[in-house]
């Protein structure tokens, strides 16, 4: 190919890490369900704030929470991965066989000392979040300590490991999907009694993976798609058309597009010295680095993932869309700063709602290979001061044994050689270990590095996932014309629309985990963002400050949301016109208001939405899109139309119909929450004696 394009033929792998796994007899109590299966979410939440609660060392960890229970590092005894950094795909989760030899019961907690310990509600914390599923097991040998198993590797843990006000773990066990699919077919027979209601239901938790152990909701879709095809006459009349769309739409999918010549050609200059791969899915060609072929391999499954999930979710709900004419390109930047490059030569100026963009001229995704929010670049910092701190604990213990001379370098503590420890490093940590039993800060600082290392997996995973269900999902739309890229269109139904079919990454500051993926269900993030800034006190007052006490603060206006101010895009432009310091917290605001107006419309009126959006794209294109326009558009889908003028909205219909999108958000709920911060007595749930944090079924946590 010209350009220094060339193909490669490495066959498609999987690295990825799995999402869901079989979880066994966890405690005795667990061991009485037999066959059931769970699904455990290790919850990371860390505090990246820089007036993090110290002792002595400005932003070093404060210690461990008073009678804090046995168990504060526990660094596992996981294979590592190869290479990268802190949440790249690859950095070494897990400590190997012989690492870091943790005593049965782990480094105990030391009670807190005299100004090291802010309460909860005074710490100046700027929390980073992250989940890792996998699958829990009671440790063989330490009381008290499990073993967190997942597609990476696995590592000790204990439920109430934490730095206070610094970092914690929540343990949150949960049926697996496996269990629930089981439940919907086996015992509820969906598959006969309701085949459309089941198709709905793994359409809302769709999985973007393709892990050894995982659950794989694709092929299960399709599995179950072939046995309704041999049973269609035998199915409900109601639910037959939907079920024959699907089955249309699995044909349609199986069709091998051509590679896009015209796109490839047009990106070449930019890509010498890259090689292109086309995986075993039909739809797509990366563009990579040679040495970064398993990621491209990887991002591949990923997207062929999304890109049949979405068609087969626009089938079922009657709108097929049609394949594009060729493979669409996907661009794997081969570091943050050649992705921000490219950013720059493609003109792309909006800002980055995930890791990636598409670039709507050059019909591209491109992705960056690490997260890039804000809330991850600082973490990022917080990591070289943990490794400050490790390299201090290292030199304390040892300057005795070198006669207080400077300590060679080999022997210098490293998060990176905490989770490839050499020779050198597995001599000392013994040593280590025994000044962390007598130092609460040391103690405090391992406990850190331990959920710095084990979160890594779940950092890269929310990354990945959230920029190919979003900027992903933009490119197919666009490309097919149902959601075009042009200018004028409306950034909140553009951005309404991708978030209903999107999975987030988690969000520290609203106390968002980010659990299963899937289209068209509840919002992880967007619906506690929205929830927090239409209280009724907030909206009252009119602002809201955030990051209180520390460098960051900030005071954000807070003002009732409005279908028409949506429609209108008035809270897009609110936060493109605030202040710099406040356009962040304004963005993701406006886009949990347009998500919230989706999700309603798309759960009350699904036809009238869809064909509001097709006739947006219907547009001509070098029609101006503007406010009015869209308010036509919307009045005559909606039944809101002014009978004397049919083009404008009639305001008390539009008031009608408001009100009954505010009640119908005011009775929306997680399926699962986070509990509150991890202290040294957790509390055990009715009927699960000795089992901390279990809560079964998947209930909502207090």
């Amino acid at each position: 190919m010209s350009g220094g394009l060339r193909k490669s033929a490495t066959p498609l792998g999987a690295w990825g890490i799995t999402r869901t796994v079989w979880l066994g007899a966890m405690v005795a109590w667990l061991v009485s369900w037999g066959d059931q299966l769970w699904a455990d979410y290790l919850v990371f939440r860390i505090n990246v704030s820089e007036q993090s609660p110290g002792s002595g060392t400005a932003g070093a960890p404060g210690v461990a929470q008073p009678g804090a229970p046995p168990g504060g590092v526990g660094v596992g005894i996981g294979k590592p991965l190869p290479g990268g950094g802190l949440g790249a795909p690859g950095f070494g989760p897990g400590i190997p066989p012989g690492g870091l030899g943790i005593p049965p019961g782990g480094v105990p907690g030391q009670p807190g000392q005299p100004g090291n310990n802010l309460p909860q509600d005074q710490a100046t914390a700027d929390w980073f979040l992250a989940v890792l599923q996998g699958e829990v097991r009671p440790s063989a040998t330490a009381r008290g300590m499990y073993v967190f198993r997942y597609d990476g590797g696995q590592f000790d843990f204990q439920p109430t490991i934490g730095v206070a006000n610094w970092a914690e773990i929540h343990w949150l066990p949960m049926p697996s999907l496996s269990q629930e699919f089981d439940l919907l077919t086996k015992k509820k027979n969906l598959a006969t009694k309701a085949p459309a209601e089941l198709a709905l239901w793994m359409l809302q938790h769709w999985t973007y993976h393709s892990g050894s152990s995982g659950f794989d909701m694709l092929s299960k879709f399709e599995e179950q798609l072939l046995a309704w095809q041999k049973s269609l006459d035998k199915l409900p009349e109601a639910d037959r058309p939907a079920i024959q769309r699907l089955l249309e739409t699995r044909q349609l999918l199986k069709q091998d597009l051509p590679e896009n010549e015209e796109v490839l050609t047009r990106i070449a200059p930019l890509a010498r010295g890259m090689v292109r791969t086309s995986g075993r899915g039909p739809h797509y060609t990366a563009i990579h680095l040679q040495q970064d072929q398993k990621q491209a391999e990887d991002l591949l499954d990923r997207m062929e993932r999304v890109f049949h999930g979405l068609y087969y979710w626009f089938a079922y709900h009657n709108r097929p869309l049609p394949l594009p004419r060729a493979r669409l390109v996907v661009w794997l930047a081969p570091s943050a700063d050649s992705f921000q490059k490219l950013r720059q030569s493609l003109a792309e100026t909006r800002p980055l709602a995930t890791d990636g963009f598409y670039s709507r001229l050059e019909q591209v995704l491109v992705i960056s290979p690490q997260r890039l929010d804000g809330a991850f670049q600082r973490l990022q910092s917080r990591v070289g001061d943990v490794d400050v701190l490790l390299a201090e604990i290292s030199t304390k213990v040892l300057s005795q044994l070198f006669g207080n001379q400077p300590v060679p370098a080999e022997y210098t503590l490293s998060l990176q050689k905490l989770a490839k420890p050499d020779p050198a490093i597995k001599k000392i940590l013994p040593l280590v270990l025994q000044h962390a039993a007598q130092d609460p800060n040391a103690a405090a600082t391992l406990s850190l590095a331990n959920i710095l290392l084990n979160s890594s997996p779940a950092i890269y995973q929310e990354g990945i996932v959230a920029t190919i269900t979003h900027e992903g999902v933009r490119q197919i739309l666009d490309v097919v014309g149902y959601l075009p890229a042009r200018a004028g269109f409306p950034d909140s139904w553009r951005d309404g629309l991708l978030a209903l079919l999107e999975t987030p990454k988690s969000n520290g500051e609203f106390r968002a985990p980010a659990f299963h993926s899937g289209m068209g269900n509840i919002h992880w993030v967007y619906l506690p963002v929205y929830n927090f800034f239409n209280n009724e006190d907030r909206v009252k007052k009119g602002e809201v400050v955030f990051y209180e006490k520390t460098p960051r603060e900030v005071t954000i206006p807070v003002k009732q949301v409005s279908i028409r101010g949506i429609i209108r895009g008035e809270n897009y432009r609110d936060a493109s016109n605030a202040k710099p310091e406040q356009r962040e917290l304004l963005l993701l605001k406006a886009r949990a208001e347009s998500w919230a107006l989706v999700y309603f419309l798309a759960q009350k009126y699904p036809q009238q939405l869809a064909q509001f959006y097709e006739d947006l794209a219907r547009l001509p294109r070098d029609m101006e899109v503007s406010a009015e326009v869209i308010e036509g558009l919307f009045a005559q889908q909606f039944g809101l139309a002014d009978p004397k003028q049919p083009d404008q909205l009639d305001l008390d219909k539009l008031q009608q119909l408001e009100e009954q999108w505010r009640k119908f958000m005011s009775r929306q709920s997680l399926p699962l929450r986070l509990p509150a911060y991890v202290d040294a007595k957790p509390a055990n749930p009715p009927n699960v004696p000795g089992v901390p944090g279990v809560n079964p079924g998947g209930n909502p946590m207090p």
